[in-house]
């Protein structure tokens, strides 16, 4: 994948993110969650059109063994 493309991540900070971090690229942005906060659609609206990616992937969630 060509460096020109942005990618967004959320769940950065979540177990699978921190190893994705690790190991990807420049063009991935890991947005803390007082950039992007998913449960606010305001706030996915203003980041995503400040950061413009070509793609995101949605890692964020709930885990509690």
């Amino acid at each position: 994948m060509s460096n020109k493309y942005k990618i967004v991540v959320t769940g950065g900070s979540g177990r699978f993110g921190q190893v994705l971090k690790k190991n990807v690229g420049k063009n991935f942005i890991f947005p803390k969650k007082k950039q992007l906060n998913i449960l606010k659609l305001n706030s996915i609206i203003k980041f995503l059109k400040k950061a413009k990616p070509k793609y995101l992937v949605h890692l964020a969630g709930l885990s509690r063994p």
